[in-house]
């Protein structure tokens, strides 16, 4: 939907709705979904789209590893993803 931004978060800015976008990151591996992939989750009023129910798990334990004070998604490097892979 937002690109790599949430998808229910409406505030202004570049969170708004881009006609082009057709797909989100994983907050948590850094993975691409097409749109409509993964699994939505719910962190801090934000909703989010993940590739994983690993991710979902892990985003909702702990959101500050993978979310900056904003409620964007923070660089994830391949080792704090462990080498996610599917």
């Amino acid at each position: 939907f937002v690109g790599h931004r949430a998808l229910g978060g409406m505030h202004g800015g570049s969170s708004g709705h881009h006609s082009g976008a057709t797909a989100t990151v994983c907050p948590v591996s850094g993975r691409s979904l097409a749109k409509g992939d993964g699994y939505a989750v719910e962190v801090r009023g934000r909703s989010y789209r993940v590739c994983s129910e690993a991710c979902r798990d892990k985003l909702t334990e702990s959101p500050d590893r993978y979310l900056d004070e904003a409620g964007d998604p923070r660089k994830v490097s391949e080792s704090e993803s462990g080498g996610h892979n599917h």
